[in-house]
């Protein structure tokens, strides 16, 4: 074939076939409408993440014409690259993807042409550009051709669409399938993406580069339509332009039972560890040998090679094959290479079966070190089964009246719970964590509060040294402890395949009684998460709570507020709903309870006291401070008068704004707390506390709602501007 001279100009060349610089939701609507000739057609978006969606649109419904569109304008600036999946999946089919069963009809064959790697890439597109005019100006034109953003698509869609059946599906995907691979290797595309379920990008759309090509100085583009309006082709015509091979053809295998693992299950699980089942999580748990292979890095330079040992291992523990292809999915080194080139489901199959083969013999003999280790591992399943068994009614109650929450300081920490300091920066929180971390460690009173001797890890992962001149200076008034143990480093608490179980190892070996560990702070250690996110700040609580279970110890998270101290700590409402214990520190002189599950609310206030820390080598001396507690309680005292007022407090707390007397009454009653007052003198009460300068708890606030004001009492706590003549606050901005 040959390119006329006016095409095989440069200049005249890239006028023909030019770049795009803008997206166009349009150009992707009209291309998709002229090949799927107005069926079915499937569009799926892929975060640079692998992130997936998909979603399936009737296009002779202008309905779905227009709820396409706007699916594709707003993934593809999401970012995502979005794609179309050529041949038509059948209505109702559930799929992330579809495999090879979703298709039930054949009706077009795309080869995909990439730059090569080592070659300058405005080099290679105008190589791309001399094929397109070859294929436009050629015998057998194409539909059309769609320049990817980087490389290039040649759609040639079928006079005759070919329906699959059950009966007839295995023998025309291959049949197609071998066509389609011989037809790129006479026009020089990828042999690799020949299957017809691929996925193909949206002319119209941003092509957003993986970080892989990100390091290969790949910029987002813009793909666009090099050509389109072509004829359709027939079969036999395509088949003239190609000479298929044996290699094509896909070889006889013997059948492996996978069960109910398909490509769905496997893109389900696709580089996510913590969706595998239940069955696989405690399968590997139970072998830490296997996990830790599992867990190995893979050399950059031969992934595969570390898949297939995986596999291996896998097969030699004898996994079911089916959990082996979600294992390798999980965890796999070349799982998001095989994903872009669309042949994810066959490699990990290939790894599998090779696998499989090779430890035939080894899957009907005990392959355990000791009968011992086999006898562990069963028995490590009973306990998990028993802990799963449900109780009887008497049994679920038995024994209310001894089994109190082991403690560490009374009437504050327990142990089996989770704890949280949060205040803005400054206010004193790594201090109190420290004072309450070393005095469980030294086993004395913390405040006047009973505590139980434990061993604590302190994870400073915020200002390490800082966190050490710290405890120096405690240790200097207190003396040493001998059960306070650091860690100086970031830990990811976010991630479970990161640090959790080398911590958990770690943390075994020390061979102590731990009963805290205190995370300062929790933004530091939770790395690759969101704390906005509900999602994310579970995945953290639960990665805390294997380490609470390991230990039967309490794990508590320093943490911030937010730019509304208000609000309380920072970000998603799941990290309060899962505390047992949360604290306020505020304005670095006041210790406030405000979450209890099973304890009273309370106060304490403290003042920092500076203190030499360290002696530096020149002799300067370096000093820190220390908390200072001050005498009594705040709003925790026992006088009848002061619980009184601190119920109301309570109360209001829980309510969250300003309140009329009546509703505070209410939930006071609601919540079954006793008052020894009535109505009105607890009216009475909120009115003084207003007026006096020592005893300013409550505020006031006149709220205009029709002709008769209504008179609401909030904290002062909440007060930011007082008014100096009255004890009167402005009201909170939740006050309308």
């Amino acid at each position: 074939m040959n390119v006329s001279e006016d095409i095989a100009n440069p200049n005249n060349i890239k006028a023909a076939y030019p770049d795009s610089h803008f997206p166009n939701a349009s150009t992707a609507v009209d291309f998709l409408t002229l090949i799927a000739a107005r069926g079915l057609m499937t569009v799926a978006t892929i975060s640079p993440h692998n992130a997936v969606r998909s979603s399936t649109y009737d296009l002779a419904k202008p309905t779905d014409i227009e709820k396409m569109r706007s699916f594709i304008a707003f993934n593809e600036t999401a970012p995502a690259n979005v794609y179309y999946v050529a041949n038509r999946a059948f209505a109702g089919a559930k799929f992330v993807l579809p495999g090879r069963d979703d298709i039930d009809l054949v009706r077009m064959i795309v080869l995909d042409f990439d730059p090569e790697r080592d070659k300058p890439l405005e080099e290679e597109r105008d190589r791309l550009r001399g094929i397109a005019a070859n294929l436009v100006h050629g015998p057998l034109p194409p539909r059309a051709i769609v320049d990817s953003g980087g490389g290039m698509q040649v759609v040639y869609q079928l006079l005759e669409p070919i329906e699959l059946t059950d009966s007839n599906r295995k023998a025309v995907t291959e049949d197609v399938e071998a066509l389609m691979k011989a037809l790129a290797r006479a026009l020089g595309a990828d042999t690799k993406t020949c299957t017809v379920k691929n996925l193909f990008r949206i002319p119209g759309t941003f092509n957003w580069p993986s970080d892989a090509k990100k390091a290969a100085g790949r910029e987002r583009s813009v793909s666009g339509i090099w050509f389109t309006n072509g004829p359709k082709t027939s079969l036999e015509d395509l088949r003239a332009l190609a000479t298929i091979r044996p290699e094509d053809i896909a070889p006889a295998v013997e059948a492996i039972d996978f069960g109910e693992v398909d490509e769905h299950a496997v893109l389900d699980v696709f580089g996510a560890p913590e969706r595998l089942p239940g069955r696989i999580k405690t399968f590997l748990e139970d072998r830490p040998g296997l996990m830790r292979n599992v867990l190995r890095e893979a050399d950059s330079s031969d992934t595969s090679k570390r898949d297939y040992a995986m596999a291996d291992k896998l097969a030699k523990n004898r996994m079911a094959p089916g959990d082996m292809l979600l294992t390798l999915a999980a965890y796999g080194h070349k799982i998001y290479k095989t994903f872009e080139q669309e042949r994810l489901f066959s490699y990990l199959v290939g790894e599998v079966r090779k696998a499989l083969a090779n430890n035939a013999p080894e899957r009907f003999f005990n392959d355990f070190a000791t009968a011992a280790e086999e006898e562990d591992i069963q028995a490590k399943h009973r306990k998990r089964l028993a802990r799963l068994h449900p109780l009887d009614e008497a049994e679920f109650v038995a024994g209310l009246d001894t089994d109190e929450a082991p403690s560490l300081i009374k009437g504050l920490l327990n142990r089996q719970e989770m704890s949280v300091i949060y205040g803005k920066s400054g206010t004193g929180k790594t201090f109190v964590a420290i004072d309450i971390a070393r005095c469980i460690a030294l086993g004395i009173d913390w405040n006047g509060h009973k505590v139980v001797k434990a061993a604590v890890i302190y994870v400073a992962a915020e200002s390490p040294r800082s966190v050490r001149k710290r405890v120096q200076a405690h240790i200097n008034r207190f003396g040493a402890s001998g059960g306070f143990y650091g860690i100086s480093s970031t830990i990811n608490m976010y991630d479970p395949q990161v640090d959790i179980r080398p911590l958990l190892d770690e943390l075994s070996k020390l061979d102590v009684d731990i009963g805290l560990i205190v995370f300062d702070t929790l933004a530091r250690v939770m790395i690759g998460g969101n704390e906005n996110s509900t999602q994310d700040m579970s995945q953290l609580i639960a990665n805390g709570d294997r380490l609470r279970d390991r230990f039967g110890c309490n794990v508590m998270w320093v943490h911030h507020t937010g730019k509304d101290e208000s609000l309380g700590a920072r970000g998603s409402s799941a990290l309060r709903a899962a505390t047992d214990t949360e604290i306020e520190i505020a304005n670095a002189t006041t210790f406030r309870v405000t979450k209890s599950r099973d304890g009273e609310l309370f106060d304490h206030e403290f003042r920092l006291e500076q203190v030499p820390a360290v002696t530096m080598k020149d002799g300067t001396v370096v000093t820190s401070c220390i908390v200072k507690w001050l005498p009594g309680m705040g709003s925790g005292s026992t006088h009848p008068k002061d619980r009184n007022r601190d119920t109301i407090i309570r109360a209001l707390r829980t309510i969250g704004e300003p309140a009329t007397v009546p509703d505070i009454w209410d939930q006071i009653q609601i919540q079954g707390w006793k008052l020894t007052i009535k109505m009105r003198a607890m009216h009475n009460m909120m009115t003084r506390s207003c007026r006096l300068e020592t005893e300013r708890f409550f505020t006031r606030h006149e709220i205009i709602n029709g002709k008769k004001p209504e008179i609401r009492y909030g904290l002062y706590e909440w007060s930011t501007v007082h008014n100096a003549t009255d004890g009167s606050a402005l009201t909170p901005p939740s006050v309308t």
